[in-house]
C-alpha cells in the first residue's frame, strides 16, 4: 500500500509541476512544493533527489526558489536541514497576479485609452465603439482581478460573500445600460 500511496503521491507532483509551468514557471518547483506540502515531516534534499529524479543542482535551486518566494523553508538552521512547505500560498498568488496581471491589464487598459482618444481625434478606418468594447472588456478583467485580489485578506465564507458581493455590484454597475435591463 505505501508504494501505490507514493505513486499517487509523485502523480500530483507532476500534475501540479505542470500546473505551476503553465503559468511561467518551472515545473520543478511545483514538484517539489508538493512533494515537501504532501509530506508528515521535513524532506532533505537527497531524498528530493531521489524520489522526483531531479539532479542535486536543480533540487537545489527549486529549494531557493521556494524560499525567496516564501513557499518553503529549511527546518533547522544547518546547511543541509531538511525542508517545509508553506501551505499558505495564497499571499504568494495574489502577490504574483497584483504585479503580472494587473501590470499587464493596465499596460492593455492605457493603450486601449489611448487608441480610443486617438481614433476620436482623428477618425481613420477604425472602429471607435468596437475600442471601447476592447477597454471596457479590459476593464472588467481588472474588476475581476480586483476581486481575487481582495479574497487575500478574507478568512471566512462570510467574508468572502462580502467581497464578491461588493465587487460584483460595481462590476454590474460598469455594464451598459441596455445589458443591465437584459439581466434585470
Amino acid at each position: 500500500m505505501k508504494k501505490k500511496s507514493q505513486e499517487a503521491v509523485l502523480h500530483a507532483c507532476d500534475a501540479i509541476g505542470e500546473f505551476i509551468a503553465y503559468w511561467g514557471f518551472k515545473k520543478s518547483h511545483g514538484r517539489v512544493w508538493t512533494y515537501l506540502a504532501a509530506s508528515e515531516q521535513p524532506v532533505r534534499q537527497r531524498e528530493l533527489v531521489k524520489v522526483l529524479d531531479l539532479s542535486r543542482a536543480a533540487i537545489s535551486l527549486a529549494l531557493q526558489d521556494l524560499q525567496t518566494l516564501g513557499l518553503a523553508h529549511p527546518a533547522g538552521e544547518e546547511r543541509l536541514s531538511p525542508w517545509i512547505a508553506e501551505i499558505a500560498v495564497w499571499p504568494v498568488i495574489t502577490e504574483i497576479l497584483r504585479q503580472r496581471e494587473g501590470r499587464l491589464l493596465d499596460r492593455a487598459r492605457d493603450a486601449l485609452r489611448q487608441a480610443v482618444a486617438a481614433v476620436e481625434a482623428q477618425p481613420a478606418h477604425f472602429d471607435v465603439g468596437r475600442l471601447r468594447a476592447l477597454l471596457h472588456m479590459t476593464e472588467m478583467m481588472r474588476g475581476l482581478l480586483r476581486i481575487l485580489l481582495g479574497l487575500e485578506r478574507q478568512t471566512s465564507i462570510g467574508g468572502l460573500r462580502q467581497v464578491f458581493s461588493a465587487q460584483a455590484r460595481q462590476l454590474l454597475a460598469r455594464l451598459p445600460l441596455s445589458r443591465r435591463a437584459q439581466r434585470g
